[in-house]
């Protein structure tokens, strides 16, 4: 097993198993996992994730990558697993006595359709045009995702009533966090209690629930020219399919123009795969969830700068999202 001090000492180590030696590497992101641009002495691009400890067994993220091979098979642009020299779909390396998953995928050019920190701008036609093809990109993948049979060794995280609202949420217990104020607290357990009921009653049906990428951010598209693709599946699992809908629009709901963001993103979705209004009017409860999913982010983040910088936003916003949503029920 290699062994490293840091990400960057283990991109270092870690890509004799391509038979990248000798490549130019610099970092492009460093959150949850760390991305780093790799450039060949031949000039060849990819990019090399390095994995958070511990978010996914070998197995979950192999059915991930089994899953975006299939994806790509189906159409949907997304970015190509790249083997290692033995033919396996990542490696590992020991970071500070943690063991990591690495993996490589083929390198992407091309610019974020958009950002949450920049909102959604003064543009109507720009952000008719994203959200469109947001909501044709989830169409064509719920369509792939709910056809397609699983291998039977296949194992991913669910956002299902367990993963959201369970007694130990993928997360975390959201309706724990410090920072919350006891009535908050009082308010999200009553409503977590709430929407646990409707999730069961909204059912299982392959027509709302399969595989989801969970993460439909706009960060998360890249477009050159006409081509548009979809990255970073970390946070694929079983899901409804609302929940994707709502993960992309849940940012901006306070934006002045949410209402063309909204309507483009399932004006798109229709054009590709059928969104009843019956199913639709379910869409405050999937706003609450998601907001939910990202107090629980703050509760095991909450010693964290990052997560304290954004604990008054997300907090306020999931505030809101369930007031919107008790007005809709």
């Amino acid at each position: 097993m290699n062994k490293a001090n840091n990400n960057l000492e283990a991109a270092k180590v870690i890509l004799s198993d391509w038979g990248l030696e000798g490549s130019e590497i610099s970092l492009i992101k460093e959150r949850e996992n760390a991305v780093f641009k790799i450039i060949t002495p031949c000039n060849k691009f990819y990019a090399l994730r390095i994995h958070r400890a511990n978010y996914h067994t070998d197995k979950e993220l192999l059915s991930e990558l089994h899953w975006m091979e299939a994806v790509q098979e189906a159409g949907i642009n997304v970015p190509q697993v790249i083997p290692t020299m033995d033919k396996r779909y990542f490696s590992h390396v020991e970071i500070a006595d943690k063991i990591r998953q690495v993996d490589l995928f083929e390198w992407i050019d091309g610019e974020q359709l958009g950002a949450i920190e920049e909102g959604l701008g003064e543009d109507p036609a720009h952000i008719n045009d994203v959200f469109t093809k947001i909501g044709e990109t989830a169409g064509k993948l719920h369509n792939q995702s709910s056809g397609w049979q699983r291998p039977s060794d296949f194992e991913r995280q669910a956002w299902d009533v367990d993963g959201l609202l369970g007694d130990s949420p993928n997360w975390g217990c959201f309706w724990e966090l410090s920072l919350l104020t006891v009535a908050q607290k009082e308010l999200l357990v009553k409503v977590k209690n709430q929407a646990c009921q409707e999730l069961i009653d909204f059912g299982y049906d392959a027509q709302r629930f399969s595989m989801i990428h969970a993460d439909f951010s706009p960060e998360n598209f890249l477009y050159d020219g006409d081509k548009i693709r979809l990255i970073d599946f970390d946070d694929a699992g079983m899901g409804w399919h609302l929940f994707e809908i709502a993960t992309a629009l849940y940012f901006f709901q306070s934006d002045p123009n949410y209402s063309i963001a909204k309507e483009a993103l399932i004006t798109g979705y229709r054009n590709y795969r059928e969104l009843s209004e019956q199913d639709l009017k379910k869409l405050p409860l999937f706003m609450v969830l998601r907001g939910m999913t990202y107090l629980a982010w703050l509760h095991t983040r909450q010693t964290e700068p990052a997560a304290q910088a954004l604990a008054p936003c997300l907090i306020l916003e999931c505030m809101l999202t369930i007031k919107q949503f008790i007005q809709s029920n």
